[in-house]
């Protein structure tokens, strides 16, 4: 499955990722399917890291994983199949709300972008995205965007979009 990325560069890069929490990195990495480009980047440290994932989604889309820490306990029905939430992912006071659906084998909640829509731009252009949902079970997740142009272009380049 195309999880096994996730789940292997959560695994193996932990150490990595935790050095690259103040820009976003993207390099190849290993899938069930062969390598693929993913982009990434991380804030806090320990239980209270998060993380955010890009890879290619196919149709013309980027699959956006939050994998939030453990300390955040989130979301609140893990291990219970199909959960959903809108996660609202804030950037420089534009809001775009997504659909995320909880995948139990990595613990993240994936959402599905237009390769070619306003979120991704914003993404390329600005400093800050903060991560928040709907409900009010995630208070507000900043990441930085420093590097998510260069990174997520590689990306993008390599859906062959």
């Amino acid at each position: 499955m195309r999880m096994t990325a996730t789940v292997m560069l959560c695994l193996l890069a932990g150490p990595v990722m935790a050095e690259s929490c103040d820009h976003w990195t993207a390099s190849m990495e290993e899938d069930e399917g062969g390598p693929r480009m993913m982009a990434d980047i991380c804030t806090g440290t320990g239980d209270s890291q998060h993380v955010l994932l890009v890879q290619c989604g196919g149709d013309g889309e980027l699959n956006l994983r939050f994998l939030p820490g453990p300390v955040l306990s989130y979301p609140p029905t893990a291990g219970e199949g199909d959960f959903q939430a809108d996660l609202k992912l804030e950037i420089d006071k534009e809001s775009f709300v997504q659909n995320g659906r909880y995948e139990d084998m990595d613990g993240a909640m994936a959402m599905y972008v237009p390769i070619k829509g306003p979120l991704v731009a914003a993404m390329m252009t600005k400093k800050d995205v903060v991560l928040t949902d709907t409900d009010g079970k995630i208070s507000g997740i900043s990441f930085t965007l420093k590097d998510a142009d260069k990174a997520l272009r590689k990306v993008i380049d390599a859906c062959g979009s």
